[in-house]
């Protein structure tokens, strides 16, 4: 919940109260829906599916040209379904 607000504070400039996970998602959706953007999540460590998806839904809204960068030391993360078959597994 801290990545998702703070995320909403640097897409709205202003520091945000909103202590509900559905409310900053919903937020943060409304920020992102039909822009084109690019998000870097650096250095992923938590390997709970549950939680990678609640992160990773906000972004589902945006543009087709719109990219999420996840980067882990974990190679098990780096495998979970949510990455997408264009990953290039030689890199690790």
């Amino acid at each position: 919940m801290p990545t998702l607000r703070t995320l909403l504070e640097s897409l709205t400039s202003r520091t945000s109260d909103v202590n509900d996970l559905n409310e900053l998602q919903v937020r943060v959706k409304e920020k992102l829906s039909k822009n084109r953007f690019l998000i870097v999540l650096d250095d992923v460590w938590n390997e709970n599916y549950n939680h990678c998806m609640t992160l990773l839904s906000p972004f589902e809204v945006g543009s087709v040209e719109s990219k999420i960068i996840v980067t882990t030391s974990n190679q098990r993360i780096a495998l979970m379904s949510w990455v997408t078959n264009d990953s290039n597994s030689s890199l690790w």
